[in-house]
């Protein structure tokens, strides 16, 4: 926690911080009344989900009774409001102003959610692009550099070559605004990007492959010790049950699981995934 002025530059750069670590950044900003000293005006707090609070409205009780107004209110409200502030007669004296009440603007930045593919392959060229036109920031990683470049994914935001365990548990941050999905080329590189983003905060990890393909990897995960727990988070088999046969149609079921779970909160009722479970 720091208290103190922000900087343009510091402004900026928390921000991004915040929304690079997947949550929500809230700042208030003083913006009146325009009656208030200018020295007044202008004034941020940041808050992220994360618990930093950086600069100050002028007071450390103004700031505490805010920053816990922010926080408590950071996972419902994302629409930019204003709110009166009263002051109290010491509140005054230590701003300096002679106004009985400031305005805060209160707004609540949200990161844009991340597809995050492993695997580069046939099915990932429909899941880029589809991605890109649904609004999510797209990044692609394979350990082939002929299958992780620009030319096949021109629509990607990001696009590494390298190998997945080390590029997914460090170089590509995946958080709670993270759905990833792994469609590697086989089992040993489908489990070193597993455990890879098992005890991330993703909001949705997905993994192709037959029953057999899936029992295999899983069998051999829980026997190392990963938590049952863990891999019940996994969605796989993946998509939903549309009869998918095509790439295309493939990363379609994708997704639309990936849009419901995001949307409503719940796996869909024809997530292959609850099938699969419903089978036993």
């Amino acid at each position: 926690m720091t208290w103190g002025f922000l900087s343009v530059a510091d402004f900026i750069a928390e921000v991004i911080r915040g929304l690079n670590a997947g949550g929500v950044v809230a700042v208030a900003t003083v913006i009146g009344p325009p009656a208030a000293d200018t020295s007044v005006l202008g004034r941020k707090l940041v808050v992220t989900q994360d618990g930093e609070i950086l600069g100050t409205l002028g007071s450390a009780s103004i700031d505490r009774q805010i920053a816990n107004n922010l926080m408590s209110t950071m996972g419902e409200a994302t629409t930019p409001h204003l709110i009166p502030y009263p002051l109290s007669p010491k509140e005054q004296a230590r701003l300096n102003v002679a106004v009985p009440e400031l305005e805060l603007f209160l707004e609540f930045l949200v990161p844009a959610p991340t597809l995050l593919i492993a695997g580069g392959g046939h099915i990932a060229v429909p899941l880029c692009t589809m991605g890109k036109s649904l609004g999510f920031r797209v990044a692609v990683v394979d350990d082939r550099p002929d299958f992780a470049n620009r030319e096949r994914f021109p629509d990607a935001d990001q696009v590494i070559a390298g190998d997945f365990g080390e590029v997914l548990a460090g170089r590509i941050p995946v958080n709670s605004s993270s759905y990833v999905v792994i469609v590697t080329r086989g089992h040993a590189n489908d489990e070193a990007a597993l455990r890879a983003v098992l005890e991330s905060h993703a909001a949705y990890i997905g993994m192709i492959g037959s029953s057999k393909k899936v029992k295999t990897i899983m069998d051999r995960m829980r026997e190392s010790g990963v938590p049952q727990k863990q891999l019940d988070q996994v969605y796989s088999p993946i998509g939903l049950d549309i009869a998918a046969e095509t790439p295309a149609e493939i990363a379609l079921s994708i997704l639309a699981e990936i849009v419901h779970l995001r949307r409503c909160g719940t796996p869909h009722p024809s997530s292959m995934k609850l099938a699969t479970r419903q089978a036993r």
